[in-house]
């Protein structure tokens, strides 16, 4: 795999150069996808090597933090991705105060001499840079033009009448709209974590349920989904209730996956790896009166998402 590189320090030196995309590319979703094509396009055409620049946290956390922006996935997540579209590295900056701090020509020179050696840029439509957001497409095209650096824009790529964008994708998800998000996205939406030893409730009513501690925390709403999930080299349908657990007085946010038509001795076990793919939201969270009322609403949720994974 590629490697992903943590400072600029640790940058191996390439001799025809580096052409880089810059941004925060959460969620890499199809907007993302045309300006990471755009680069691999542009460093073939040169015979330079393409890397992405992004950041680790996303820059919000630190420059405002009481907005509690949440990465759509993982810097993993999003890596595999990335690379996937023939990338040749990743540099993802640590966000700190003092990167947040720097003026854009500050940043320009901090990326532009070896071992990067600059030789082109491209950046997506709204892109803006240095303290304050003050280094605007002009700003850097005018900075680049003078060190001999080309600077490419990639223009928006919409649907439904407007621009592809993680803010929009985070609010349909958390709106539980996902075939909306997934569709901007370009994959579904997948929470990944490791499964994790419960408190058997679900094995007790005969409805057992994998239970996932996540990476990063979950996107979507509370609720309950119809969803797929991968673990031991299987992709089975399943149910997903994430968030709180009444019934049972159990107000701590969880996320639990009944998984339907398990094939037998394949249950998974804790400290497993999973990736589920959510799909489509199939109701609110509930609290019910008993556990009798709680099974039969959970046989009617699988009824759904056997449905919608149909």
């Amino acid at each position: 795999m590629p490697p992903i590189w943590k400072n600029i320090r640790e940058v191996l030196p390439w001799p025809s150069g580096t052409a880089v995309a810059i941004g925060n590319f959460d969620g890499v979703h199809r907007g993302h996808v045309q300006v990471i094509r755009t680069l691999t396009s542009a460093a073939e055409a040169t015979g330079t090597r393409a890397v992405v620049i992004t950041f680790d946290p996303h820059p919000s956390r630190i420059i405002k933090p009481e907005r509690n922006i949440q990465n759509i996935n993982s810097l993993t997540e999003n890596a595999d991705r990335i690379f996937a579209l023939g990338v040749q590295g990743i540099l993802a900056l640590s966000f700190t105060p003092e990167l947040a701090s720097l003026s854009p020509e500050a940043f320009l020179r901090m990326i532009q001499p070896p071992p990067l050696d600059l030789r082109a840029i491209v950046i997506g439509y709204d892109f803006r840079f240095g303290h304050d957001k003050t280094g605007t497409i002009p700003l850097l095209t005018q900075l680049g033009n003078a060190a001999g650096i080309s600077v490419q824009v990639v223009p928006p790529l919409t649907a439904g009448g407007a621009p592809i964008s993680s803010h929009r994708i985070r609010d349909l998800l958390h709106e539980g709209n996902l075939p909306e998000a997934n569709a901007l996205l370009g994959y579904p939406y997948t929470i990944v974590g490791s499964v994790t030893t419960g408190r058997g409730r679900g094995t007790r009513i005969g409805i057992p349920t994998a239970n996932l501690t996540p990476d990063i925390p979950p996107q979507p709403s509370p609720g309950v989904y119809a969803v797929r999930a991968e673990c031991k080299k299987m992709t089975i349908p399943g149910v997903m209730n994430l968030g709180p657990r009444p019934t049972f007085q159990d107000f701590e946010s969880a996320i639990e996956v009944h998984l339907l038509d398990l094939p037998p001795g394949s249950a998974p076990a804790p400290g497993d790896e999973m990736r589920v793919q959510v799909i489509d939201r199939i109701r609110d969270g509930q609290t019910f009166s008993d556990s009798e009322s709680l099974v039969q609403q959970i046989q009617r949720d699988i009824a759904g998402a056997r449905e919608i994974l149909a």
